[in-house]
């Protein structure tokens, strides 16, 4: 049976009492992406970035028309959003921006007063591979260490993208069937002075 995602936080709190020390992220804004908050003008924007990032939901509705379905992939869409808003009432959806400002790609999160979630992240496929992922991870560690709170994501087994956040600092903290829960914690002595402070050097 699927656990919850929001009780990994009793999984962290067993993962700082090994004194796990990780340390903040580097920063790097030069390659940080911008972000802002989703508007109904993107829907076709991520309705299309749905397909290139759901390959089997597309390879499966290969048989029909154009226009159906991208109509299908919308309520695929539209049914992923409300599940978030179900299981996290103060999710944010947001674009991603290159640096002329076009939209790349969505970050969602959820913030609790215990736990920071990354709950999506996608990326067209012509920005993939540049570190624009990376960084937009880095940015939510800088987040969850300047509140001093563990940094949270779910991955499908199997998923590549394990091997990045295992180098980033994140363990696994949860089994589900189909997927696993990984957790990065801040170090108990990243501070947002410290932050402030890597940022100036």
């Amino acid at each position: 049976m699927h656990r919850d995602f929001m009780n990994l936080t009793l999984s962290t709190r067993r993962l700082q009492t090994k004194h796990m020390t990780i340390g903040s992220p580097p920063l790097r804004p030069q390659n940080a992406p911008q972000r802002r908050n989703v508007q109904d003008a993107d829907r076709d924007f991520l309705v299309e970035l749905y397909r290139t990032t759901h390959r089997v939901s597309h390879e499966a509705l290969s048989h029909l028309p154009q226009d159906a379905a991208r109509a299908l992939l919308a309520m695929q869409l539209h049914a992923q959003a409300a599940s978030y808003r179900q299981r996290f009432p103060g999710v944010v959806f947001h674009i991603v921006c290159d640096h002329q400002g076009r939209p790349a790609g969505r970050l969602t999160v959820a913030r609790t007063d215990t736990d920071l979630h990354l709950l999506d992240i996608g990326l067209l496929p012509e920005y993939r591979g540049q570190g624009l992922g990376t960084a937009l991870i880095e940015t939510l560690q800088r987040e969850a260490a300047a509140s001093g709170i563990p940094l949270q994501l779910k991955v499908m087994r199997g998923n590549r993208a394990r091997q990045l956040y295992q180098r980033m600092g994140f363990v696994v903290s949860a089994e589900y069937e189909l997927d696993l829960g990984m957790t990065w914690v801040p170090s108990m002595a990243v501070t947002t002075q410290s932050i402030t402070s890597t940022r100036g050097a």
